[in-house]
């Protein structure tokens, strides 16, 4: 078993003295918590459902690729209220070998739109209150405190129905040219998210931030050296136009890997 959570506690006793009494000894608690985990929100929209989640990752590296975060969630849906215990960090029973943050995401089955007491503790010693917010457009969680965790974003945006993104990755600068036209063809066939039907707020999606300027960055990692990125608005729901743009770029480009996703839960590629 590993333990991670370490809870210091300093005693500070002041007694006082008045016309040579004694009085009562109180003392002060002072606890320093240090910050064994990321928490973050995220909607996993991959089996064409939308479910959201919370996840938690050690922000320390284990031994064992598959080492486990023992944890236990209680939902009250009559009172709104969520009790998240994280409990310990435990060593499986046969051990993957590699460096990696031990790492689970918790599913809800449903969240409906409204707001929920949130309580995140570790071990039973320490207790962190907070609101999960949860509306049509996205979910904000608010914590009062945050003691021995950091919290990765504090809002995530739902992705709006029939929105595209994706990338081109290569591995050579002289690829962008073939990824610029790609996005350029690709724009042709959908619609700029500046004036589709549905707003697009900056921020956290989960799978990707949109900046200023309704560009991206992903959440996700690239093992190519060089990518390009886009996002759009698709009324066609068949996706057979993106499908065959696809299909002639990934044959004459080869060294290119080309990748749309969906709003849907779809993953279009080349192969």
């Amino acid at each position: 078993m590993v333990r991670i959570l370490q809870v210091g506690l300093l005693f500070y006793f002041v007694v006082a003295f008045s016309n040579c009494k004694d009085e009562s000894l109180t003392p002060s608690v002072i606890i320093n918590v240090e910050e064994d985990f990321y928490i973050d929100m995220f909607e996993d929209i991959s089996n064409g459902e939308k479910v959201f989640n919370i996840t938690i990752k050690s922000i320390q590296n284990q031994e064992c690729l598959n080492t486990i975060i023992d944890y236990h969630i209680d939902i009250n849906e009559e009172e709104a209220e969520i009790i998240l215990s994280i409990n310990d960090i435990l060593d499986p029973e046969t051990c993957d070998f590699g460096n990696a943050p031990a790492f689970v995401s918790i599913p809800f089955e449903k969240i409906p739109e409204k707001d929920y007491g949130i309580h995140i503790n570790l071990k039973d010693v320490v207790f962190n209150n907070g609101t999960l917010f949860a509306s049509s457009k996205k979910y904000r969680l608010f914590m009062y405190a945050k003691d021995g965790f950091q919290l990765l974003h504090e809002n995530l945006y739902k992705i709006p129905e029939k929105t595209i993104w994706g990338y081109i990755g290569y591995e050579e600068e002289s690829g962008r040219t073939q990824a610029d036209n790609f996005i350029k063809d690709l724009k042709n066939l959908v619609t700029n998210i500046e004036i589709a039907p549905v707003a697009y707020d900056t921020g956290y999606y989960g799978y990707f931030n949109l900046l200023e300027g309704k560009s991206i960055t992903l959440e996700k990692e690239i093992e190519e050296n060089f990518l390009s990125t886009f996002i759009f608005y698709n009324e066609d729901d068949s996706h057979a136009s993106i499908n065959s743009l696809l299909d002639d770029y990934c044959d004459s480009n080869p060294n290119l890997s080309f990748y749309v996703f969906t709003s849907e839960g779809e993953e279009l590629n080349c192969e």
